[in-house]
């Protein structure tokens, strides 16, 4: 596939986000504004990622990545983005703090990111319900309905006797159960990094309790390589950290930086079959460092299209499959040619946008901000002092 249709795709999702953010301004975090951009970006990249895989999937009815090597890095590399920016985010807010709320945290995190997913499955209840004719047949059974509950950890279960359930929303929250797991890993983080304040037997509890956490999830749900990647992402943190990097993170933040996420992006396309290569990732670790120090690759990164996109990037991830299912799934299998199938990709696209600033503000935005609200019920539950 030419790379001229993926970029019709990114001009037109920059387009419909600049209108989007001319009517309702995203917000201008100073302290990451690179990352904003570069979280929107890769949300529209596995948009493409995705549609590519819709346009073999319905000629072969065999949902693998496709064949080019861009529009494979496009999903892969965009999630490998991702991780090291939750890892990066969220190691530095227990870098820089002596005390956490973890209350208040995990009530910020369910209320960010549960409301949405929640949402996104009733759409895929309400989607296999209407693929089954209406039948309500082979009703999903407990463990199903658990396996959603918890962010489709082991996977997402065919229901309604519908094979492939997954590709309504083309199974992006395989990634929910990992930014979970590091979520959850937080508090031994926590204390194997202050570990001056308390004893030694609860730093090295600490320690064996995530250890084990580890090989539990490892066993029986997650693999290696993602969890690896988060370890990029702090090692990112730290590299930010560094007062003694201090100087090279300043060129690394100008032009210099620029061409050189370029000349690394390119090198990736042309190089690897998939980002999950032993290689890849530590390459994607370097790009991630020189965005993670201030650079905005010539502007594009820190623009307020970008900003709009990072705004809304949760909404764009989670709900790309469905505007992809309505778009190609509906209609009976048949030869396109790839101008057919990236023209309707481009109406996709630009509805996806404006339906997901939508759901950001009476979903997502909404929702966030009754966070501290559930955090100080849960206190007040429990007789926690604020």
């Amino acid at each position: 596939m030419s790379p001229l249709f993926a970029t019709a795709v990114i001009l037109t999702a920059f387009l419909v986000a600049y209108i989007l953010n001319k009517i309702k301004p995203s917000k201008e975090f100073q302290k990451y504004r690179s990352l904003d951009g570069l979280r929107g970006l890769a949300a529209v990249f596995v948009f493409i990622h995705h549609s590519s895989i819709w346009y073999f999937y319905k000629q072969s009815n065999s949902w693998v990545v496709p064949p080019s090597k861009l529009y494979t890095q496009f999903g892969q590399g965009a999630v490998t983005i991702f991780f090291m920016m939750t890892a990066f985010l969220f190691w530095g807010k227990i870098r820089e703090s002596n005390s956490i709320d973890w209350i208040k945290l995990y009530s910020s995190r369910v209320m960010r990111l549960a409301p949405l997913y929640y949402f996104s499955v009733i759409l895929i209840f309400t989607f296999a319900i209407t693929a089954s004719n209406n039948t309500i047949q082979n009703l999903p059974s407990s463990k199903d309905f658990i396996h959603y509950f918890l962010f489709s950890l082991g996977g997402e279960p065919n229901i309604f006797g519908v094979n492939n359930t997954f590709v309504f929303n083309a199974g992006v929250t395989w990634t929910l159960p990992y930014e979970w797991f590091f979520y959850l890993s937080l508090p031994a983080f926590f204390v194997i990094t202050k570990n001056r304040n308390f004893s030694k037997i609860i730093y090295y509890f600490a320690i064996s309790i995530w250890l084990a956490f580890l090989l539990f999830m490892n066993k029986h749900f997650l693999g290696t390589r993602p969890l690896i990647i988060f370890i990029f992402g702090i090692l990112s943190y730290e590299i930010y950290r560094s007062e003694k990097l201090n100087k090279i993170r300043i060129i690394l933040s100008g032009n210099y930086g620029s061409f050189i996420v370029i000349i690394l992006s390119l090198f990736i396309v042309f190089k690897f079959n998939t980002a999950y290569n032993n290689y890849a990732p530590f390459l994607y670790f370097l790009i991630f460092i020189i965005v993670s120090s201030g650079n905005n690759v010539f502007g594009l990164l820190t623009s307020g299209p970008a900003r709009k996109l990072g705004e809304i990037s949760y909404s764009v991830y989670i709900l790309q499959g469905f505007f992809l299912y309505i778009a190609y799934g509906l209609q009976q299998s048949t030869k396109e040619t790839p101008i057919n199938h990236w023209e309707v990709d481009l109406l996709a696209v630009a509805s996806l946008i404006i339906i997901s600033q939508v759901t950001f503000h009476i979903i997502e935005n909404k929702l966030m901000k009754k966070s501290e609200q559930l955090s100080n019920k849960i206190k007040t539950l429990f007789r926690i002092s604020p």
